[in-house]
């Protein structure tokens, strides 16, 4: 019931864009029982076969070759796919009068003016690779004149020549008459490069067709010395034209670039665009998204052949390209000197979105080939929003010119952001209190919800740009709200420096407790928290001058400028800055240890940038710029490993000669059963005799390195030598004395 009123006559009748391994063409069938006749390439070629079913087995006829075929029509009746005899693939879609891709594919012969601008689109689409569109250039050519050139090859080889001359030139379309009498047309084409002109013939054929005549190879030849190309002269680059030399040049770079725009070619097309009244934060987005309005215009508008734009780089003059009240298309020159670039201007960037909506009414050209087209997401939904809510692409009134469905967008993003963060929430709750970060937290529960929000926001943003929304309204959101998030971000990292240092320390104070395992100085965790939270602040300070489109290059430029002021009022915190770094590279005393240096006399607590923190014998606590720590003498009590320690009593004559020995062998005994003295270092010796006795000297080393144990060892040490003279029966002399 579906079946086309072509196909009345038999399922092979009716328009078909045919495509192969080397070209394409519109193909034009007409069934009658089983004979099925047709055309293709305007009348060039001809198909004569017979159906048999859905088979269609017949003979392609061209320049009088012959070429058998094969083909079997879908179930659908609305493809065909098959094989010629050399093994060539085919395969043909049916398409009706107002198809857009059989649009592309016909030629329009009908007058001079169509014929060039035919020939000169159909060749620009076979230089970017499309091959379909190679055939059809050979088709907009009259070769009757020319006996050399009788295969398709040779043709489609002649044509590449004449068409690169062509391209040297400035093809003026509208110079062109639509309408005449005469039989044969002669065109001018003029050339800035090499100032001087070649002519082309336009004639009409015996069917009716106007066709460009073939020039000979010497004519040929003569046009190339003309336009100082050819033997002999400097081949000009595949690629300069992505120099943006000349307006032509401009308007090809921005086409490669939206033909691969997913292979890197996005770069290329927005880098024709000027965006210098874009914030460098949004020079990207704003620049894809302008791509696709600009490419969407031109499909609209009408694509001119790149021929008929200007390619003289050394002009000045703007081209423009189209007006419209709303805004128009124009290149001009950015930049001086050889750094001169040809770019579609900032006027032209800045109303391309109210000129595609001044246009978007307008049906299709289909000048632009489907591939310079791109996938896009905000003009899909856009498309849908037409279709189904039309009166959501009205423009809100005030400042920042949103339409009615982006405003809904940006709800509805705020709305998934909000529900977003609720469910994160108790997921990294859980997760903190998993791995026992929540004890190392001062607010927990407000790392938590900020933790959240940002997650959301981050992952939620990136919906963002599908709404399309114009860059009068990011310049000023996106920096605030970005402002917004670097702050909350700063509390996040400032609060993650802080629980991996606790984290840090607590490993560290369990690590000093194992003898046998590694150990870290705890200083070092609270240098290098100091540090990162100094890298933090700065880090912060250069994000948000990008944010708000502030040069960084001027901001190192000034921290560079005003440092040396800096430097002077503030020599002595730089000193200090710079003695931290010196302790932490000396290492000269560990958290803990007791030093005294200069009147300085304690227990180290911490070492920061600026100052060390010594906590003083009276429980007080001392702050020492770390600048005169690193100046300055310093003994490390707590470094020493051992202390020295001498004793002397004085003994009675008969204790002394009677049971000095025994004695002095009982305290070396006491010695070796304690860990805290070194008895291989003791002395034990009679030093002098006095009237009072005989004085005797106990020198040794103890391990303790600390105050505290000193004295606890020494106390041990003197009872256990009284224990011992009372069991030799050593009496003391009156004149007894000791000294530490």
């Amino acid at each position: 019931m579906l079946s086309s009123p072509a196909m009345a006559d038999g399922p092979w009748s009716g328009g078909w864009t045919v495509r192969w391994a080397n070209g394409a063409a519109a193909l034009t069938l007409t069934q009658d029982g089983s004979t099925v006749s047709g055309s293709y390439r305007t009348g060039h070629g001809h198909v004569e076969a017979i159906a048999h079913g859905t088979q269609l087995d017949g003979v392609l006829i061209e320049l009088g070759e012959r070429e058998g075929f094969t083909a079997t029509l879908a179930s659908d009746s609305e493809s065909f796919s098959g094989h010629t005899n050399a093994g060539d693939w085919l395969f043909g879609v049916r398409v009706d009068g107002n198809d857009a891709l059989d649009m592309r594919i016909r030629l329009d012969l009908s007058n001079p003016r169509a014929t060039l601008r035919s020939f000169l689109n159909a060749s620009n689409r076979a230089r970017d690779g499309e091959n379909s569109a190679a055939v059809l250039a050979v088709d907009a050519v009259d070769f009757s004149k020319q006996s050399d050139w009788n295969t398709r090859d040779d043709q489609s080889t002649a044509v590449s020549k004449l068409f690169k001359l062509i391209d040297r030139t400035t093809v003026r379309l509208s110079g062109i008459s639509e309408e005449t009498q005469a039989s044969e047309v002669t065109v001018t084409l003029e050339s800035v490069e090499a100032d001087a002109d070649i002519h082309i013939e336009i004639r009409r054929s015996a069917t009716g067709d106007w066709l460009i005549v073939m020039p000979s190879e010497n004519d040929l030849a003569s046009m190339e010395a003309a336009l100082h190309i050819g033997p002999g002269t400097q081949p000009i680059a595949e690629d300069s034209f992505r120099q943006l030399s000349s307006p032509r040049d401009t308007m090809r770079s921005f086409l490669e670039g939206m033909s691969r725009w997913r292979t890197g070619g996005n770069e290329q097309a927005v880098g024709t665009l000027d965006l210098s009244n874009i914030p460098d934060l949004m020079k990207t987005e704003q620049g894809e998204l302008l791509s696709q309005y600009l490419v969407r215009v031109l499909d609209r508008i009408g694509y001119i052949p790149l021929q008929s734009i200007p390619n003289d780089g050394a002009s000045r003059e703007p081209f423009v390209y189209f007006e419209h009240p709303s805004g128009s298309i124009v290149i001009s020159p950015v930049g001086t000197g050889a750094d001169t670039k040809w770019k579609f201007t900032g006027e032209t960037v800045d109303g391309l979105r109210h000129l595609f909506q001044s246009v978007q009414e307008l049906p299709p050209s289909h000048t632009l080939s489907s591939g310079l087209i791109p996938h896009s997401t905000t003009f899909e939904i856009r498309d849908l929003v037409q279709k189904y809510v039309p009166f959501l692409l009205t423009e809100g009134h005030g400042a920042l010119h949103l339409e009615y469905w982006q405003i809904v967008g940006g709800i509805l993003n705020l709305v998934l952001i909000a529900m977003m963060s609720f469910m994160l929430r108790p997921l990294i709750r859980w997760l903190f209190t998993k791995l026992d970060f929540i004890r190392h937290l001062s607010a927990p529960g407000r790392v938590v919800n900020l933790a959240s929000i940002v997650i959301a926001f981050i992952l939620c943003g990136k919906l963002v740009p599908l709404w399309g929304l114009p860059v009068t309204w990011r310049q000023y959101s996106t920096p605030f709200i970005g402002t917004l998030i670097v702050a909350v971000l700063v509390y996040l990292g400032w609060q993650l420096i802080t629980l991996v240092s606790s984290i840090a320390e607590e490993y560290m104070l369990k690590a000093s407790k194992n003898p046998d395992g590694a150990q870290v100085d705890p200083i070092i965790v609270t240098f290098t928290s100091g540090l990162l939270r100094v890298a933090l602040i700065i880090g912060t300070g250069l994000l948000v001058g990008y944010l708000w489109s502030f040069s960084t290059t001027g901001l190192l430029a000034s921290f560079g400028i005003g440092g040396l002021a800096l430097a002077f009022a503030s020599k002595e915190t730089l000193e200090n800055v710079f003695g931290a770094g010196i302790l932490m590279g000396d290492r000269p005393f560990k958290k803990g240890d007791r030093i005294v240096s200069e009147g300085v006399s304690g227990l180290v607590e911490a070492v920061g940038l600026r100052s060390t923190r010594i906590q003083t014998p009276d429980g007080s606590l001392l702050v020492v710029p770390n600048g005169k720590l690193a100046d300055t003498a310093i003994e490390n009590l707590g470094g020493r490993r051992h202390i020295n320690f001498s004793t002397s009593f004085t003994l009675t004559p008969d204790s002394a000669r009677e049971h000095f020995a025994s004695f002095s062998e009982a305290v070396f005994k006491r010695l070796e059963s304690s860990l805290t003295f070194k008895v291989k270092d003791t002395e034990f010796n009679i030093v002098g005799i006095s009237t009072g006795g005989v004085q005797v000297e106990l020198a040794a080393n103890l391990q303790a390195l600390n105050g505290g144990s000193k004295r606890d060892a020494i106390n041990l040490l003197f009872l256990d030598v009284l224990q011992v003279a009372a069991s030799q029966g050593i009496e003391f002399g009156y004149d007894v004395s000791a000294t530490s």
